[in-house]
């Protein structure tokens, strides 16, 4: 086999295992949340939810609701249905600054944590403790008009860059071994 051959099957091979390998180079994020970050919300909502872009693991997922006062108002290990994890929150919220703070691993097994705050502006409106009557309490919480935004990525946008580049690289090199001129044979020395 000419060497040109050997150099041309050795960049299919590379291309092909980086192909196949670019999934796994995306690791998962989180995609939105309810309460949304940096969210002010006038009614106390009931729980948090978290959506990640792929499934999560139950057994692995935490996720923290706390006050300023390092009060938590989501004591329970949260539930996971493929990418949401929810936390209930405690009823008698007041009104303040909560952080939420999540660690869970995906699919990939790639662990994923991060922080964002809400501001609940109103506590919830509670019966007194002598009321026998309920009082309605709305359906859903309401943000105001200010958009969700995810936190910050953990590099994975960089490693696809990289991988592609590489891959790009690796086509052209593999170009120009197939379409480079052949060498005259060498002469015989005298």
């Amino acid at each position: 086999m000419r060497v040109r051959s050997i150099v041309a099957i050795v960049l299919i091979i590379v291309a092909a295992a980086l192909t196949g390998a670019g999934p796994a180079l995306a690791h998962s994020e989180l995609v939105s949340s309810d309460p949304a970050p940096d969210g002010i919300i006038a009614v106390a909502p009931q729980r948090v939810e978290l959506v990640f872009n792929q499934n999560i693991e139950q057994q692995f997922a935490n996720l923290t609701v706390t006050a300023e006062d390092g009060t938590s108002w989501a004591p329970t290990k949260p539930t996971v249905e493929g990418a949401k994890a929810r936390a209930d929150i405690r009823p008698a919220i007041p009104a303040g600054r909560y952080t939420v703070a999540y660690r869970v691993v995906s699919a990939d097994g790639h662990p994923i944590a991060g922080t964002y705050s809400f501001t609940l502006t109103q506590a919830p409106d509670l019966p007194p403790p002598d009321s026998a009557a309920p009082q309605a309490q709305p359906a859903a919480p309401s943000a105001t008009a200010r958009p969700e935004s995810a936190p910050a990525g953990d590099g994975s946008a960089v490693r696809w860059i990289l991988a592609c580049a590489l891959g790009g690289l690796l086509i052209a090199g593999m170009v120009l071994a197939l379409r480079s001129p052949r060498k005259t044979q060498r002469q015989p020395r005298e």
